[in-house]
């Protein structure tokens, strides 16, 4: 695998992930068209929403600083992209999901309140674009390692 196809393969799971959230956010808003007030039990779907964002915004925080530095342990370059691929998924993940729970609990009754969280997350997701600038941040890679990702035809693996 070459480092363009590395990076390629990151990008198709970055950029399907978001249009998912940025989907069924769509839908929720245009298509269920809930109540926006907070009636009786609207006060529970946003303490939900709110909870399990907070919650999967905390793991995100914690394992995703973790991981980076595991990754960034190994001497070579192929076991640090590896490594940072798996990181990569599980947090960008830990993003889908709230927001995710967050859009659904709108769509189905929520206050607005929950589509704003989940606006919120989506843009945290969409922050999270595997560029070899975030790479090399959060591998602490070297001049030397940033110009073999730089490079189209490097073979990583």
């Amino acid at each position: 695998m070459t480092s363009r196809q590395y990076l390629l393969r990151l990008k198709s799971v970055f950029f399907s992930i978001l249009l998912t959230a940025l989907l069924i956010g769509a839908i929720s808003y245009f298509m269920l068209q809930p109540s926006n007030g907070l009636a009786n039990g609207q006060s529970l779907y946003f303490m939900m929403g709110f909870g399990i964002a907070i919650f999967c915004l905390l793991l995100y925080i914690l394992l995703n600083k973790q991981k980076n530095q595991e990754a960034a342990e190994f001497p070579k370059l192929s076991d640090k992209l590896i490594a940072f691929q798996n990181n990569y998924l599980t947090s960008i993940s830990l993003l889908l999901a709230p927001t995710l729970v967050n859009f659904i609990l709108y769509g189905i009754g929520g206050p607005m309140f929950n589509f704003y969280i989940g606006l919120f997350l989506t843009g945290l997701l969409a922050g999270r674009f595997p560029t070899i600038t975030l790479l090399s941040k959060s591998l602490e890679l070297k001049e030397k390692d940033i110009k073999n990702l730089q490079e189209d035809q490097f073979k990583l693996i």
